[in-house]
């Protein structure tokens, strides 16, 4: 649907036919699905009864930055919701290069991806489906994939900058 060809986008002058042919509103449409998505999962974020496997994720996080009024903007659930869609969004094509480089990172280390197989081949046996408790039963992966990030972040989420001091770790 956004591949399609408007009419309106190189002539303003005649989005008429983009209405008459229907375009318009099947994007309308889209969009109405979107966001009645994006107030599902935000209830599903809501509800107290939901795992405590489902917990700890970017959504969670606004949601309690919003209810604390730690921020010097007042979020509103229209702003999670926004932050909700940034974030699936762009997490498609991101999410292809993190596994991308999670296993590159494993093949330029043997010694890992064996601790890492050896750890999913014990948590998940003979299952043929993984499912987010799974994972969640997976620390050294988690560790994995997050030291990945850390060393080959596949989006910018900050402006590039430089320590003050000299830290050791």
């Amino acid at each position: 649907m956004m591949a399609s060809f408007f009419v309106y986008d190189f002539f303003p002058s005649l989005s008429w036919i983009d209405k008459l042919t229907g375009l318009t509103d099947r994007l309308e449409n889209n969009f109405k699905n979107l966001d009645n998505f994006y107030e599902e999962l935000i209830e599903q974020h809501l509800n107290p009864k939901r795992p405590k496997s489902m917990e700890g994720d970017i959504l969670d996080l606004l949601l309690q930055l919003k209810k604390e009024k730690s921020t010097p903007i007042d979020l509103t659930l229209e702003d999670a919701k926004a932050l909700a869609m940034d974030v699936l969004v762009a997490g498609s094509d991101t999410s292809a290069a993190v596994i991308v480089w999670v296993m590159t990172a494993l093949m330029r280390n043997p010694r890992a991806m064996k601790k890492v197989q050896a750890e999913i081949r014990q948590s998940i046996g003979k299952k043929v489906i993984v499912n987010e408790d799974d994972i969640q039963n997976m620390p050294y992966l988690k560790a994995v994939i997050k030291e990945t990030l850390r060393l080959y972040p596949s989006a910018p989420l900050l402006l590039p900058r430089e320590s003050m001091k000299k830290s050791i770790l």
